[in-house]
Parts: C-alpha cells; structure tokens; sequence
C-alpha cells in the first residue's frame, strides 16, 4: 500500500499509436507483437544502448524496425515560398509588446554613464527600428552586468564594503533638551 491506496491491482493498458509521415493507408506491426507505451522507451533503451528503466520497459517489444526507415526524399524540394504582397502598415511604429518590453527593460537596474544606479531616461522611441535597438542594447548590458556579478560570486572575490556613515553630531540645544528629559524622569 502506498499513500493509503492499493496500487498492485492490475490496469488494463491500451495500445500505443505512434505517426509517421508515410502514406495514410500504410499500418507498420513489429516483428515482436503488440506495442505499447513503453515500446517507444525500449527503442531508445535499444538504440542509445541505455540501460531499461523499469522491468516493464525491459519487457516491452522494440519498434525500431518500423522506426528504422529514414525518409530519402526532400519534402520541401520545389516549394517557393511566396513574399507578402503588401509591407506590414504600421512596420515603422512600435507595437504595444515593444512598448511593453522597453519598459520592462528600462526598469533593469543598471550604472548609467555616470557608474550610479541613478534614474534611466530612455532615448527617443518613437519608430519600431529605435525600441528595438533600445531593446537590444540595454537587454545586452543587463546580461554583461549578470555575467559580472556571477564572475564576482564564483572568483570568491567579496563585495566592497560600504563605510558605515556616522551619525550626525547633535547641536548643542538638542544635547540641553535630552539632558533636562533625562532629569524629569529621575
């Protein structure tokens, strides 16, 4: 019994059906008998010399003699594809998902010209041509800025240090105000 439920009680099990790409009216049968699911598994056990997963697949007959047929025609010789009649209408504009997109990738925390984690102010992106190169530029920092910091972490090299900053010095009125509250409490 496992989780509560009996599960040694026998399934039926249902023929497995592969597709192929030949003629409709071709039914290929192994030479070993009734395939089923665990057929396939067998075949790659069989053919990537692998050892069987579990003794159903070891006991499962092999397709690969139905598999074993390679194509030897070329499906697509002849076939010309045809260019679009019309250019997109609005190829020059930037579709909602670039816009989206840019505003994911403007959200990216990265250093501007400067080396701080400042605000970004995007560029012009008005026309598609521009976002996508948004897009693609500040995509391509994000992912150098990942490699860095994955450098950093594997290297053991450990991040600088941030002075701590100092508290500020209290004027002297404020120093007068917390001593008379320390005296009344007295």
């Amino acid at each position: 019994m496992r989780g509560g439920r009996g599960y040694e009680r026998i399934v039926g099990r249902g023929e497995a059906m592969f597709p192929v790409d030949y003629d409709y009216n071709d039914v290929f049968r192994t030479a070993q008998g009734v395939i089923d699911h665990t057929s396939l598994l067998k075949t790659i056990e069989v053919r990537w010399n692998l050892p069987p997963l579990t003794a159903r697949d070891k006991a499962a007959p092999d397709i690969g003699d139905v598999l074993s047929t390679p194509r030897t025609d070329d499906p697509l010789a002849g076939v010309v594809i045809p260019p679009p009649a019309i250019a997109h209408p609005n190829s020059s504009q930037p579709s909602r998902i670039d816009k989206l997109h840019a505003q994911k990738v403007e959200a990216l925390p990265l250093r501007n010209e400067k080396g701080a984690y400042a605000s970004h102010t995007p560029p012009d992106l008005t026309s598609g041509d521009a976002i996508s190169d948004y897009i693609q530029t500040r995509t391509a920092a994000w992912t150098q800025h990942l490699q860095r910091l994955r450098a950093r972490k594997t290297s053991g090299a450990k991040n600088v240090a941030v002075k701590p900053t100092r508290a500020r010095k209290k004027s002297a009125r404020t120093r007068k105000k917390a001593a008379a509250k320390r005296k009344k409490r007295r």
